[in-house]
């Protein structure tokens, strides 16, 4: 990194037995994750805690909550390698903003991102680039079953938004995540389905376009070593129409109905 700040507050925890994180700031930095074929990652770096625990001293552990009230990354570069799954991604401009209240059963984030020009290889393939991405929202945190819980979150690709539902539930033993993932188009309009397609197939200036469109999905499955959830897109357009500015020809009127099936791992038939 080129620049770090932290800012802690320690007479809460000597005090309340409470940790203050007051700011943490990460300024041009980078981040390589790593997985290796055997699915061990680079961020497991802590032993795990194999010792009997003495009840005479239990009571002198920290058990209270951990207030993260400012994290900020600016302009982060990620690479993200899963040798497991043969994955590849690279994203540019990362920034982040997150505040959090963590206690020992449930906690709460609340967390805005954005980052720039994110490419994703699988298996020697380029499946996506020049892609932007964004999240806002709260995730609650159960701690005790390893759950994340996502509610009326807004996803944003390039200059479309989502809303998202949905959990992921962390198994420690297996080291996997069971992800169950509900997204829909925040704003159902054909112009805004008409921003998907790139211009070299579907030229926009000049087009007027009417009518409404459902667009949802859902992504589920286990995230691991030889696995990655599935996902599902349901497309629905009902009376479209569309016509360029100075042309005799258009389309006055189009309904249909799409699916879409997408298995990473090739164990079924994508269409």
């Amino acid at each position: 990194f080129g620049r770090c700040e932290i800012a802690v507050n320690p007479m809460r925890y000597f005090f309340k037995n409470e940790f203050i994180l007051n700011r943490l700031m990460f300024k041009n930095a980078g981040i390589y994750a790593y997985v290796a074929p055997d699915g061990k990652a680079n961020w497991n770096i802590i032993k795990p805690d194999t010792a009997v625990t003495d009840t005479s001293t239990s009571n002198a552990q920290f058990n209270g909550s951990i207030q993260i009230r400012k994290v900020e990354f600016e302009n982060i570069s990620l690479v993200f390698d899963d040798r497991s799954n043969g994955i590849y991604t690279s994203i540019d401009s990362l920034n982040l903003k997150l505040k959090a209240s963590l206690t020992s059963r449930i906690s709460k984030l609340a967390i805005k991102t954005n980052c720039n020009n994110l490419i994703f290889w699988q298996n020697g393939e380029l499946l996506a680039r020049r892609l932007s991405l964004g999240f806002s929202g709260d995730i609650s945190v159960d701690s005790e079953n390893n759950k994340y819980e996502v509610k009326d979150a807004f996803v944003n690709v390039n200059n479309l938004s989502f809303k998202t539902n949905g959990s992921a539930q962390r198994d420690t033993v297996n080291n996997t995540l069971a992800v169950d993932l509900n997204y829909e188009l925040a704003v159902p309009s054909v112009e805004t389905l008409l921003e998907m397609i790139p211009a070299s197939v579907v030229k926009k200036d000049g087009l007027k376009a009417n009518g409404s469109v459902e667009f949802s999905g859902n992504i589920k499955g286990i995230y691991g070593k030889d696995q990655i959830p599935e996902v599902t897109l349901n497309v629905k357009i009902k009376d479209a129409s569309g016509k360029y500015k100075g042309m005799p020809y258009g389309i006055d009127n189009l309904s249909a109905d799409f699916d879409f099936f997408v298995d990473m791992m090739r164990k079924k038939q994508s269409y």
